[in-house]
């Protein structure tokens, strides 16, 4: 599940991990109570589509994906907490600079193709080769040696691929740069397809709590619990960076629940990652991609509702040798 996220968005993979083992924490006295689980996965789903459809038309704002600035703002808050934060200003650069060049191309077609840079074709026999398969859009083509390996370099101002290359003092080093640009990759092309911003910091979870808790009071019937156990679920996030902050969780979050139930024009409040306290995430300026938060909120729910799915476990069993005579474990 938390690879899946981090190779789809790039981010998100924490928050997913906790929000899903809170949901299905919350269900656990559903079943305890005999609550059948088609009920509770009814629930889910429903309230997985009002906090998708919350989300995008009501707790989240457009972005100019030309303006870099803004851009460069959202890329920061994901860098922010890993390794590439010594050097986050290249990285942001890098990210921003290889999307931009960047052009997908209609069918499939390896991740690492020379032909894109030549403008040349594959063919597969020489008796086949015409002249419009030759590439003809290299400008330069050259070998360097960096350290112990040689490289080549095809270079050309009018193709749309890019190569970026990484060099560090050990792999473990490069292969956690690599992750971390990665991720910073992934964000912006995320704000590309798609440039809706939520605030960070718990508020886009505490705003949908308050609004899932609002609607929750309007239902009838068993279905209603829980409905609302998912508002108390995604509180986990804002109680979560109170907690890492060593603040007082009780009195923080139920000011921050209070500040959300006062003004509905209060969405953008959540919690600073610092400090601790309640703050408004415009003026922090931490955003994160709807695509990310949409994508987490649905992993989790998805998750939990596979899980419930789930009425046994069969395990598999094998014989052990003991004293020459074969035993069947226990299951």
């Amino acid at each position: 599940m938390r690879v899946g996220r981090d190779e789809e968005t790039g981010d998100g993979t924490t928050s997913v991990i906790v929000l899903a083992g809170e949901v299905m924490a919350q269900a656990q006295q559903f079943l305890e109570q005999k609550i059948h689980p088609t009920i509770i996965i009814q629930a889910y789903r429903a309230a997985l589509e009002d906090m998708i459809k919350l989300a995008e038309e009501k707790y989240s704002r457009t972005i100019d994906v030309n303006n870099d600035k803004e851009i460069t703002s959202v890329v920061k808050s994901c860098l922010g907490t890993k390794m590439l934060s010594k050097w986050m200003d290249l990285a942001v650069q890098i990210s921003m600079d290889a999307i931009k060049t960047i052009r997908v191309d209609k069918g499939s077609a390896s991740e690492i193709d020379i032909k894109r840079v030549c403008g040349a074709r594959i063919v597969n026999d020489t008796t086949d080769l015409r002249e419009s398969d030759v590439g003809t859009q290299a400008d330069l083509f050259e070998i360097l040696k960096i350290g112990d390996e040689y490289y080549t370099y095809v270079t050309s101002e009018k193709t749309t691929a890019c190569t970026i290359c990484l060099r560090g003092p050990s792999k473990d080093v490069i292969n956690e740069v690599e992750r971390n640009l990665q991720d910073s990759l992934h964000v912006v092309r995320n704000i590309m397809l798609n440039p809706r911003l939520v605030p960070g910091g718990g508020a886009l979870e505490m705003a949908l709590a308050q609004a899932i808790t609002e609607k929750g009071k309007s239902m009838e019937g068993v279905r209603q619990w829980p409905y609302k156990a998912i508002a108390r679920a995604l509180e986990v996030i804002p109680r979560t960076l109170i907690q890492n902050c060593a603040g007082n969780t009780i009195r923080q979050l139920t000011a921050l629940r209070a500040k959300h139930a006062q003004n509905a024009e209060n969405w953008t409040w959540g919690i600073n990652g610092t400090t601790g306290e309640l703050v408004d995430m415009c003026k922090l300026d931490i955003w994160d991609p709807l695509t990310v938060r949409v994508q987490v909120l649905k992993t989790a729910v998805e998750t939990s509702i596979m899980l419930l799915r789930i009425d046994d476990i069969v395990s598999g069993t094998k014989k052990t040798q003991k004293d020459g005579v074969q035993e069947e474990m226990p299951q």
